[in-house]
């Protein structure tokens, strides 16, 4: 299961993927009791992922002297995350996830009141979390084979925004957030080219620990590879990514995901 903060995203084992608008346990009785009109039966455990619109995100360098252990990373990732989100965490849950590489960590803030109440939608059907992780560190391991070790910036677009991702030298050293319409294709290639260059030129460059930023600047700049969440982003989006450079890479779901409307997305 995949949740946002408007709209939910449940993958059955046998492969049938079901999309629902909406927030937090509202979108998942939606989508979970649709699968049972359906027919299917429901798994009794998940994996949840949370969507980078929920969460607030830094990487945190692991050769940093006070980022050694998992411990260090999570105390110094709040610290810094306190400072995005007005010097309060107590309500947020931080995690961290060693990297791929060991170069790095990514941190994760989730606010501790809503993760709560999306378990126990989940438990209403019946269904234990077997383990709740981060969207953006699935979605970056199944496009790192497509990448080249010179990329410096993969975009991954979502329904109401999109994810930017910085490389130095193959390696992850950024992550930002912008929310926005990409329907709006125009407003979307102009943010985009802010984050087409070295992660060290982006708007937010300011040290080896970047938090996510919401922000509305551009400026130009190299491009990258973008990668749609669905078929007709893909379509939508595809001759404007042809024109201003960025490398088109496959949509993360296939083309006939039914939503709550019954369309394909």
């Amino acid at each position: 299961m995949r949740l946002g903060a408007q709209h939910c995203e449940v993958c059955l084992p046998q492969g049938v993927v079901h999309v629902v608008e909406g927030t937090g346990a509202t979108a998942i009785h939606a989508a979970l009791g649709a699968l049972v009109a359906q027919g299917h039966t429901l798994p009794r455990r998940a994996r949840v992922l949370l969507g980078e619109d929920l969460l607030h995100l830094c990487v945190v360098d692991a050769e940093a002297e006070q980022a050694q252990t998992e411990a260090q990373a999570r105390a110094c990732a709040a610290a810094l995350l306190a400072q995005v989100l007005g010097g309060r965490t107590d309500d947020r849950q931080v995690e961290v996830s060693l990297l791929d590489h060991g170069h790095a960590w990514l941190a994760a803030a989730v606010d501790i009141a809503a993760l709560d109440h999306a378990l126990d939608a989940l438990m209403h059907h019946g269904i234990e979390a077997r383990r709740v992780g981060v969207a953006v560190l699935d979605d970056l391991r199944a496009v790192q084979a497509h990448l080249p070790r010179e990329v410096h910036t993969v975009a991954l677009v979502r329904e109401r925004g999109v994810s930017l991702l910085g490389f130095e030298r193959g390696r992850l050293v950024a992550v930002e957030w912008e929310h926005l319409d990409w329907r709006d294709r125009d407003t979307l290639f102009q943010r985009l080219s802010a984050y087409a260059g070295p992660p060290a030129a982006w708007p937010s460059a300011a040290s080896a620990v970047r938090p996510v930023a919401h922000r509305g600047t551009a400026a130009g700049g190299r491009t990258g590879f973008l990668q749609p969440e669905s078929a007709r982003q893909t379509t939508a989006l595809g001759g404007a990514a042809r024109d201003t450079g960025w490398v088109m890479l496959p949509p993360r779901l296939g083309a006939g995901v039914v939503g709550d409307t019954g369309g394909a997305r």
